[in-house]
């Protein structure tokens, strides 16, 4: 009789479970990233490959459902992010 030896081998990590996509729009424009989980709305802001595709600059607020976010807020997974430029205001004298 032969010996039949069968190859097992350990089934891979599923790296995908460990990431989420976000989609960035800002104007008409937008860019679809996937990060490591958890994304805060703090890495969108810091993440110079996003602005630079996009092409804002410092002085804008990240929503969510027309809601500003605090950089703290965590990002759901399949969630699209509005970028809008900030508004400077004065008060009324």
């Amino acid at each position: 009789m032969e010996n039949h030896l069968r190859h097992v081998s350990k089934p891979k990590a599923n790296t995908m479970a460990n990431t989420q996509q976000v989609t960035v729009r800002y104007g008409v424009d937008s860019i679809t990233r996937t990060f490591d989980v958890p994304v805060t709305i703090r890495q969108l802001r810091q993440d110079a490959n996003i602005r630079a595709a996009l092409g804002y600059g410092d002085s804008v607020k990240y929503l969510i459902n027309g809601v500003e976010m605090r950089d703290d807020v965590i990002v759901p997974n399949g969630t699209t992010v509005s970028v809008e430029t900030s508004c400077n205001t004065k008060a009324a004298r």
